[in-house]
């Protein structure tokens, strides 16, 4: 008998499991708390024996100089007739207030008043509203080490990715007629999935080290990006140019070398087996 894990990575697979994966989007908090007595989306799937799928993201962290432009004072207004929960929040910036209110029960949140309402709005929005500085992956790593064998962890989903992506960049090397567009979509899309190592990573040398070695892993990307960029170019260049513009071999032989290149980083990943998970 399959566990979560191997089922819900055999469909993936296009392979025939020991029985449908069956898995709810998510558990409502007044479900868990009314009719299964307060526990949470873990036991919930182990009391129905369903496959476990839970969506955990790393915890934000923004810097003070940030979050003092961006002064959030939230006002609980009581109930209304039907008793649902009122709230009204005053943010507070260099450049003017934005308003928004909404309302809750024991089934949903929704807003009442939307927080962009103006194009002054929308530029207050865009220039003062912060963005996290660093994430810390405690709780994606907490919620791995918990579901063990039962879930599919970051790594084989960003493994699995990565030959999409690999697949999408050879369409493009070989310029297959007709899947242009979408392999330039593909790359688009799953060319960030690599960020998926960052919780795997912070996991595997510790919390203590997490944030240094990170920073130096986002330089070296850096580095690397800007580096892969110029040699693209220098590629490009080797070839005249043609009435519309650059020479698409040029774009076909350098888009080549650096697949080739991250093929042989992938293989020798593989070879090496530092993915491996930490399994109870």
């Amino acid at each position: 008998m399959m566990d979560s894990r191997e089922r819900l990575l055999t469909a993936i697979a296009n392979e025939k499991p020991d029985h449908l994966p069956a898995q709810v989007h998510n558990w409502m908090q007044y479900y868990l708390d009314t009719y299964l007595g307060g526990c949470d989306a873990f036991a919930a799937y182990e009391r129905f024996g369903l496959d476990y799928v839970l969506y955990v993201g790393p915890r934000q962290i923004y810097a003070e100089k940030d979050l003092a432009n961006w002064q959030r004072d939230r006002r609980d207004l009581g109930t209304d007739a039907d008793g649902n929960r009122l709230w009204a929040e005053t943010i507070t910036t260099p450049d003017g207030e934005l308003h928004h209110a909404g309302a809750y029960n024991a089934f949903t949140p929704w807003e009442t008043e939307f927080l962009i309402k103006s194009p002054r709005d929308f530029e207050m929005f865009e220039k003062y509203a912060p963005m996290p500085v660093a994430l810390d992956p405690a709780p994606v790593i907490a919620a791995q080490q918990r579901l063990g064998r039962r879930g599919i962890g970051p790594m084989p989903v960003m493994l699995g990715f990565n030959v999409i992506y690999f697949i999408a960049q050879a369409l493009i090397v070989f310029r297959v007629d007709g899947l242009m567009v979408p392999a330039w979509l593909a790359v688009a899309a799953f060319g960030q999935v690599a960020v998926l190592a960052f919780p795997w990573f912070a996991a595997h040398i510790g919390k203590d080290l997490a944030g240094r070695a990170n920073a130096t892993i986002n330089f070296a990307m850096f580095v690397a990006a800007f580096t892969a960029q110029y040699a693209v170019g220098l590629v490009i260049g080797l070839f005249p140019n043609t009435a519309t513009g650059y020479d698409p071999r040029g774009y076909s032989w350098a888009i080549g070398i650096l697949l080739v290149l991250q093929l042989l980083a992938f293989v020798w990943y593989l070879a090496a087996s530092p993915h491996r998970e930490f399994r109870p």
